[in-house]
Parts: structure tokens; C-alpha cells; sequence
């Protein structure tokens, strides 16, 4: 039983908090904290994303020949030092290299803005090393720190570097409304600092990241696409930040082929240099899981296990989480139960896992479940992840609300606005009333649409289930008038076996089981093909003509280029016009009894014309002369008519006098046109 499950590919922004962190924004700030005119920090600064080694090695050789620990200097050096570990991953190491800033600058009588850059700077360290390794409420705690100590700076970089990080975490942890809120303050900081569009490429990354979670992929793309138009301006590792980011998006679009792209470029970019080992498997956890929802698990595979042994050896819980995940399905998708049940068993739980992450596990070992046969387990994580789903969808409702209504308070106009109001209380009373008024209003309208729309829908899918319980009420009706097949076979086969083959009773009595068994069968499937119809219908009128004898004519042309075997059409469709036309119209006509049945192709489509020179019909009712039950005819009108609502081309009956008729005896023509194309599955009541 193949399944596809939404997959949650692991949103990165581990380097968009690292590029963050060291921002070189050319504005106008009262004090530049970076050192003038030092080769050795320039040199760093450039390298510590590309070869993280050698800045390190270069900033150890400044470190040692300068004053030691003990001058602001040599600090800024020593935190550019500290970040070095970040990008090449080792992050027990900061925390306590951290400790040494702080214990510098709690050795000072009084601080300065440049002992507040210090903190911010070693705050801002921390807080990435526990955002990198997905502890969100420990990265959070240290950038508010850092945000803070970054306000006593005065320094717009210093706020943006800050903004920017508590945004990335708390998207990181599902707050997307905080997120966005975060994000668009950096906007309002550049707009009103002039800040260079290059510098902006990690915001615009961010929010593309915020809106996606929101699902907006509206805006989502929008902001991306103003990224790209930069991507030539980026370094290595905001090309690798906007191919991994910008592929989630295709991702949750269940647009894989271009997500497996842009994941795949983005791998390509950090493959070659050792330092972005943790950002590659990433990459190829990411490749591995879209590979396995694609199908291809030869290459899911290689991917998943690629990763695993990585994010195993370095102990990071999010990331193997949701690797263990990923291999666990790919087993069952293998069709191994056996080793399914294995890392089922190896499988490790994770409290700080995210809600999406775990929404997928609960979904896996349902299939696991399912597959196994154990239904009530199966059953039990069915409605827990429906539960879970539901709850996480409320939640992105509300946040999005949320996020919509922070970033109305955080428009310009509107803050502009709020300026001229603080000098005019009578109006500002008033325009709050009239703007809660309309909110109010809105809601209230958005309620009735939302009530209206699911009324109907409810409504639709009552009519649905009631047109199809009718139809089954009628073929069962059909079915029931018939007296017992099995009974009437049975005698008809004791009573043949007393005529021999050559006998023209012999032949009778087998087309007329023949066409009872024929009947049976057919009225039980809701289409059939042209060559199964035509087989009923040429029995039926064999058995007709022994009675009729040579006054009955009939004929049955099917345009060649139709393929009889493969087209197919309403069950009794031709049956019920030519059962009709033998009963009602020519049974009682003197002379020559004339019928066709003719199918053609015309205007790409099919038309099927049954016309007699019988008796007539009634325009009151459509129905021929003489008086019938009419069940066949309405157990066709209804099928149609319920197949048609599925259908954007709709089957059309047409009934009329015949051409050949007579004033006497006027004939009857029912003729179908049938679109190619032609869908018999009956819609669902949704």
C-alpha cells in the first residue's frame, strides 16, 4: 500500500544567523566598533565563512604578539575568534570561551558602549551555538540578552544584527507571527538608515522562510525572488542559505522536482570545503527524504544513511529525529517489515522535536501498523494524527492572523499616522472606533460567507448521497421485478437438454438464457463497453425475430473507426431504446418493422442513434405509446444525469419522431452523444 506523506524538510537558517552575527552594514552610527585599519580583522572577517581554519590560525598569531586580555582590541579579535567554531561546528566549545568576554567585562568599573559590543558580540555567539543545534529556548534567551546589551551600543548594525537573530529562532520554533514581526522591524531600521539592497539578501530570506511556514507562498516567493535578484552579490554560504530555504518552499507546494533542484545546487555549493560538513548533511537529509517521497529509494538510501552515521556522531537530536524517521518509512516502503521493526525499536524519542516532525513519525507508524495488520494501533495513531494535524493547522490560522495583524500595526502610513493622531485625541478616538467597527464588521461578514459556504457544500453532498441511494433503490427495483435468475437457469438447462442443437428450439431457449445471464450481469456494472452492449442487444433481437419472423428488419452499424473492445458507455444504454422500441412501438405495427442501431464519430463525438418506424412516442412524457413501468428509462436518466455532475462535457439524449416515420405510424429516434473522454467515476460528496 503505497502512501505519500507530507515531508518536513529541516528549514535552515543556521548560517542566516551566523552571517548575521558579524554584519559589515556601511551606515551612520556614532562609534565604528570594528577596529580601523586592522589588516588581520579585515582578513578574518572575509575568510571566516570560506576557510574558517585559516581565520582562526591568523587571528591566534594576532592574539599572541598584541597586549594580552586586557584592552577592548583585543576582545573584538578574540569574539571574531569564538565564531570561528561556530562555522566549523564545534560547538561545545563556545560556551566556555564566552565566559572569558563576560569575565573581562564584569572586571570593569564601568562600562562602555564598547564593553556593551563585547557582551552583545559573546551573547550573540552563544545564542547561535544553541540556535545551530536547535535548542530555540536557549538561543532565545541569549539573543534577547544580546539585543539588549546591543541597545546600550547606539549602533544600528549591532540592532540589526539582533532583530534579525530572534527572528530566525523564533521561526525556528514555530512563532511565525513573532518571526515575521522581528523581520519586517529590520525593514523599517534599513528603510530609515538607507541601508544597501545587498545587505538585505538575509531578511528577504527570512520572511520567503516565515511565509512559507504561514503557507502564503504568495509572499513567500515574492521575497525569495527578491533575493535571487542579488544571488549574484552573495557569498558562498547565503547562495547555500537561499537554495536550502527556497527549496522548502517548492517542497511544501508538493512541487518536489524543483525543490530536489534547488537542494541539489545548494549541496553542490558547500560539498567542496570540509568546514560546511554540518550544512552538507543537512543538504543530504533533505535530498534523501525528497528522493524517498519521489520513489527512488536506491538514492534515498545512500542520502538518509549518509546523514544518519553524521547527525549520530554529533549528537544533534533534531536532526536524527527526523533522519530515523525518514529511514524507518523507507524500510517499509522497501517492503522490509523486518528491519522496519527494527528501527522502529531504535527508534529514540525527542521532547524538544518539533510538532511538524513528530506529526510525520505518528504518520509513518500508522503505516507501519497498517502494514503489519495490527488495525488497532493503526487506528489509534489515525486519529491522533488527525487530532495533531488539526491542531497544528489552527495554530498557523492563528498565527497568520496574527501575522497579519501585527504587520498592519507595523505599516509606515499607519505609523504616520499615529504621529498626527497624538496631536489631534478627538480624531484618534474616532478613527479607532470606525477601524474596530470595520474589523468587527469583516469578521462578522467573513462568519456568514464561511456558514453560507459550508451550508451548501453540506447541502450538495446531501443531494449527492440522496441521487445515489436513489439510483441504487431503482437498480435494485430492476433487479427485484425479475423473477430469480438462478431458478429460471435451472429449469431452462433441464428443459434444453431435451432438444438436440439442431433443434430451433434448442436455439431459442439458449439465447434466452444467454440474455438472462447476460442481463443479470450487466445491470450490475454502471458501464460496459460498446462490444458487451452490442452482444445483449444482438441476442435480444435473435430473439425477437423468432417471433416477428421476417417482418422485423433490423440493422447494427458501428463506424470502424471505433473500437468496440475499448469504448465505453452507461450500462443499457442501447439495451432499454431497443427494448422499448421491440414492446411499445412495433409490437402492435402492421407490415414491415424496421430498427437501426447505428455509431458513429462526429465532432469528437460519439454518437449512438437507435430509430424505429413503430408507433411513436409521447412529447409529454418521452416515453413511447403504449403505457410502461418506465424503471429502465428512469435507472438511465438518473445514471447520467449523476455521472454528467462529474463531468465538464455532459452526456445529451435526444428524443424525436423518426425520419422514416409515417403520419400514422411517425417512428421514434433516440439518439446519445457522448463526449470522448468521458469520466464514469462517480464524483465524491465532499
Amino acid at each position: 500500500m503505497k502512501k505519500e506523506y507530507p515531508l518536513y524538510t529541516i528549514a535552515i537558517f543556521l548560517f542566516s544567523a551566523i552571517l548575521s552575527c558579524n554584519k559589515q552594514v556601511p551606515v551612520t552610527q556614532e562609534i565604528n566598533f570594528a577596529p580601523k585599519g586592522d589588516t588581520v580583522y579585515e582578513q578574518a572577517q572575509k575568510a571566516i565563512y570560506s576557510d574558517a581554519l585559516f581565520a582562526r590560525q591568523i587571528l591566534e598569531e594576532a592574539m599572541q604578539t598584541r597586549p594580552v586580555q586586557d584592552s577592548v582590541d583585543w576582545y573584538i579579535l578574540y569574539n571574531l575568534y569564538v565564531k570561528t567554531f561556530l562555522t566549523t561546528s564545534e560547538f561545545d566549545t563556545i560556551l566556555p570561551l564566552c565566559r572569558k568576554v563576560e569575565q573581562f567585562c564584569a572586571r570593569q568599573k564601568i562600562l562602555t558602549p564598547y564593553h556593551y559590543y563585547l557582551l552583545a558580540d559573546a551573547s550573540n555567539n552563544i545564542g547561535n551555538r544553541y540556535a545551530i543545534t536547535s535548542m530555540n529556548d536557549s538561543a532565545l534567551k541569549y539573543f534577547k540578552q544580546m539585543l539588549s546589551y546591543g541597545r546600550q551600543t547606539h549602533n544600528s548594525e549591532v540592532l540589526l544584527t539582533g532583530y534579525t537573530n530572534l527572528a530566525d529562532v523564533y521561526v525556528r520554533s514555530g512563532r511565525y507571527d513573532q518571526g515575521a514581526w522581528y523581520y519586517r522591524q529590520i525593514l523599517y531600521i534599513a528603510d530609515s538608515i538607507d541601508l544597501p539592497e545587498p545587505e538585505l539578501i538575509n531578511i528577504y530570506t527570512g520572511l520567503g522562510q516565515t511565509y512559507s511556514e504561514l503557507r502564503d507562498f504568495d509572499l513567500s516567493h515574492y521575497y525569495f525572488n527578491l533575493a535571487y535578484k542579488l544571488f549574484d552579490q552573495m557569498d558562498i554560504n547565503r547562495k547555500f542559505v537561499y537554495c536550502t530555504n527556497h527549496g522548502n518552499v517548492y517542497f511544501f507546494e508538493k512541487k518536489y522536482p524543483e525543490a530536489l533542484d534547488l537542494f541539489k545546487k545548494g549541496y553542490e555549493l558547500v560539498k567542496p570545503s570540509p568546514e560546511y560538513v554540518y550544512a552538507q548533511n543537512v543538504c543530504m537529509l533533505n535530498i534523501g527524504a525528497i528522493y524517498l517521497l519521489m520513489g527512488q529509494l536506491d538514492s534515498a538510501q545512500y542520502y538518509l544513511d549518509q546523514s544518519y552515521s553524521y547527525f549520530e556522531k554529533i549528537g544533534n537530536s533534531s536532526a536524527l529525529y527526523h533522519a530515523q524517521t525518514q529511514i524507518f518509512e523507507l524500510a517499509l516502503r522497501k517492503g522490509n517489515i523486518a528491519d522496519a521493526t527494527k528501527q522502529l525499536h531504535s527508534m529514540t524519542d525527542n521532547l524538544q522535536a518539533e510538532p511538524t516532525l513528530v506529526d510525520i513519525r505518528k504518520k509513518f507508524l500508522q503505516h507501519y501498523y497498517e502494514e503489519t495488520g495490527d488495525y488497532r494501533k493503526a487506528y489509534q495513531y489515525l486519529k491522533e494524527n488527525m487530532r495533531m494535524d488539526d491542531s497544528i493547522r489552527n495554530d498557523r490560522i492563528r498565527m497568520r492572523v496574527a501575522e497579519t495583524d501585527l504587520r498592519y500595526k507595523q505599516d509606515t502610513t499607519l505609523m504616520k499616522q499615529r504621529l498626527f493622531i497624538q496631536k489631534q485625541q478627538s480624531d484618534m478616538r474616532s478613527l479607532e472606533l470606525s477601524v474596530y467597527i470595520w474589523i468587527l464588521v469583516c469578521v462578522i461578514l467573513l462568519t456568514i460567507a464561511a456558514f453560507i459556504y459550508f451550508y451548501q457544500k453540506k447541502q450538495r453532498a446531501f443531494l449527492l448521497a440522496e441521487t445515489r441511494n436513489k439510483i441504487i433503490s431503482l437498480r435494485m427495483e430492476n433487479i427485484r421485478n425479475r423473477v430469480s435468475p438462478h431458478f429460471i437457469f435451472n429449469t431452462l438447462n433441464r428443459v434444453i437438454n431435451h432438444y438436440s442443437q439442431s433443434d430451433s428450439s434448442y436455439k431459442e431457449l439458449y439465447n434466452l438464457i444467454k440474455i438472462m445471464r447476460l442481463n443479470l450481469r450487466l445491470t450490475e456494472k454502471l458501464c460496459i463497453t460498446l462490444a458487451e452492449e452490442i452482444d445483449f442487444v444482438r441476442t435480444y433481437l435473435d430473439l425477437e425475430q423468432e417471433r416477428f419472423g421476417s417482418s422485423l428488419q433490423t440493422e447494427i452499424r458501428i463506424d470502424p473507426q471505433i473500437n468496440a473492445d475499448q469504448f465505453e458507455l452507461p450500462s443499457m444504454m442501447i439495451q432499454i431504446p431497443v427494448e422499448n422500441a421491440i414492446k411499445h412501438g412495433l409490437r402492435d405495427k402492421e407490415g414491415e418493422k424496421r430498427l437501426s442501431i447505428t455509431v458513429f464519430r462526429q465532432d469528437g463525438n460519439i454518437i449512438i442513434s437507435i430509430e424505429d418506424n413503430g408507433t411513436g412516442f409521447r412529447l409529454q412524457t418521452g416515453c413511447p405509446a403504449m403505457q410502461s413501468t418506465g424503471t429502465g428509462l428512469k435507472v438511465l436518466n438518473q445514471t447520467i444525469e449523476l455521472l454528467n455532475a462529474g463531468n465538464s462535457v455532459p452526456i445529451t439524449i435526444l428524443i424525436k419522431k423518426s425520419s422514416q416515420g409515417t403520419d400514422e405510424n411517425p417512428g421514434c429516434l433516440v439518439q446519445f452523444t457522448l463526449p470522448e473522454g468521458y469520466s464514469y467515476t462517480l464524483p465524491e460528496g465532499k
